[in-house]
């Protein structure tokens, strides 16, 4: 399989990881959709990343997507997110908030530092930035002092929380307080990127 994008998108890195998780073996394919949008588009027709590439040539787009393809390969007792019941709703609330949470970011970043600075729009940055600030205090929040946001082992909603967090990290880190401004998150992100599948796709890379 070859999965198109680079893990400094938190999109991409979050179908990594669960990938790796899986004991998936794939080819990691570094690209930038916004540098790179041709050779993007072999593997998605609208230029976005991630996209999977699966070994009969069918090719996945959007992580929602791959995630929910990952978790049937594996099976209930392997998958990220529960098949049925309120554990699946709780799980995907709590998913869909560190999903919207790690859009407003990728968004406050092209707004707040893409963007040229002659054509930035304050108040829609600065709306964005409040945004990713509530979604992470929701998260914080729901974490509590548990291991993890949903029952006893890492779900999906961990995954993409880590994800949206370390991406903040890298991208919108003036909204973080050094860390200080949401300590559970923190916490969290650097307990799971000493995990292999966190490791193995970690942002050092993309710092400094």
């Amino acid at each position: 399989m070859i999965l198109a994008g680079r893990n400094l998108s938190p999109f991409t890195r979050r179908c990594a990881i669960s990938l790796i998780h899986a004991g998936m073996s794939y080819e990691a394919l570094e690209l930038n959709a916004a540098q790179e949008m041709d050779k993007v588009q072999q593997y998605n027709r609208l230029g976005r990343v991630p996209a999977l590439q699966l070994d009969d040539g069918t090719c996945l787009v959007d992580s929602w997507a791959i995630l929910d393809w990952i978790d049937q390969q594996v099976g209930p007792d392997k998958a990220l997110v529960p098949g049925s019941g309120d554990e699946r709703r709780d799980v995907l609330r709590l998913t869909a908030y560190a999903m919207g949470t790690m859009e407003k970011a990728v968004a406050y970043f092209y707004e707040t530092g893409l963007r040229p600075e002659d054509k930035r729009w304050k108040d829609w940055g600065d709306r964005l930035g409040s945004q990713v600030v509530d979604g992470f205090a929701f998260l914080e929040d729901a974490l509590g002092t548990r291991d993890w946001l949903h029952g006893d082992r890492m779900t999906q909603a961990d995954i993409t929380t880590v994800c949206a967090y370390d991406f903040a990290t890298v991208r919108a880190a003036d909204l973080l307080d050094g860390g200080k401004r949401f300590p559970k998150l923190a916490a969290l992100t650097e307990r799971c990127n000493q995990l292999e599948p966190f490791a193995k796709t970690n942002l050092d890379p993309y710092r400094g």
